[in-house]
């Protein structure tokens, strides 16, 4: 009887051990997918990464209308894909089954998400702030 406590607090170790390393582990598609966007926004590629926007993309709360808009908006300042970059090399991970969520250094930084769309990872939002 007693040694059911034990097992109990022995598995739950464990599994505090391994929860990091547990969600590094993202999907080859994905991984595939963030490494694209990374290697666009490097080299400022804004036609590949306009190409792996969602339509309805958001990247401005209230003030943004489409992925178009951002990219004209990226094209203008170069911060903005210095940030992506920054974004898409941290620790992305998957929030379901379709959404990859990448957060970013701190919580009213930037952040990205990615969401499958037609078996496509596409980037969804790129936002600062709440």
């Amino acid at each position: 009887m007693s040694a059911l406590p034990n097992y109990a607090v022995a598995v739950a170790m464990v599994l505090t051990l391994c929860a990091p390393s547990l969600g590094a582990a993202l999907p080859v598609e994905v991984q595939t997918a963030l490494s694209s966007l990374l290697r666009a926004a490097e080299v400022r590629d804004l036609k590949t990464l306009r190409e792996r926007m969602i339509e309805k993309f958001t990247w401005s709360f209230g003030g943004d209308k489409d992925a178009d808009q951002a990219v004209e908006e990226w094209a203008k300042d170069p911060r903005y894909l210095r940030e992506l970059q920054g974004v898409l090399r941290g620790e992305c991970q998957l929030r379901d089954a379709t959404h990859v969520e990448c957060p970013g250094e701190s919580a009213l930084g930037f952040r990205a998400g990615l969401v499958i769309v037609e078996s496509e990872w596409k980037l969804e939002y790129f936002v600062a702030g709440d």
